[in-house]
């Protein structure tokens, strides 16, 4: 549903709107989720909208990190709520990096966590999220994560091109 909105140039808040009216009207038993939507023009100028998921950074090739906070409640929570988009804009050769709480959340053998703080330092660094993947495996020495670990990258170039 969020791709064909996307596809369809369906603008953010509406798509929102639409995952969570699909939410409401199921009885999953009190199931919600979280989410973000990014889109990129090819002048830099980013469109987010975040549905109560950890917030994205914007990594610079100076080593700048910036959260993008606003935010919404995740859908399926509340009926009839309003969602609303966000912008920023991007400079080629920044870094979009969005993780699930999974890494923010991953504890390390001490029961300490990942954190967004050590997120931030690392990615100031110019990782890879395959990478900062591999950062969040040896924080937890390799033991098993409590929950789902994901990190997506994305490279703004400024010529119209992501990589």
């Amino acid at each position: 549903m969020i791709h064909e909105g996307v596809l369809s140039r369906v603008p953010l808040p509406q798509i929102a709107r639409s995952a969570n009216e699909f939410f409401c009207v199921r009885d999953l038993g009190a199931k919600y989720a979280t989410f973000v939507i990014a889109c990129v023009r090819p002048n830099g100028e980013l469109e987010y909208l975040n549905c109560g998921h950890v917030p994205p950074l914007i990594a610079s090739q100076a080593g700048e990190v910036t959260r993008l906070r606003e935010s919404n409640v995740p859908v399926g929570l509340l009926p009839a709520i309003e969602y609303k988009s966000a912008t920023s804009q991007l400079t080629p050769g920044d870094r979009i990096i969005c993780v699930t709480d999974g890494v923010t959340e991953a504890e390390g053998p001490a029961g300490d966590f990942f954190g967004d703080e050590r997120l931030e330092t690392l990615a100031s660094l110019g990782m890879s999220p395959d990478q900062l993947f591999d950062s969040v495996r040896v924080f937890c020495a390799n033991r098993p994560v409590n929950d789902d670990c994901t990190v997506v990258g994305l490279h703004y170039t400024g010529n119209g091109t992501r990589s």
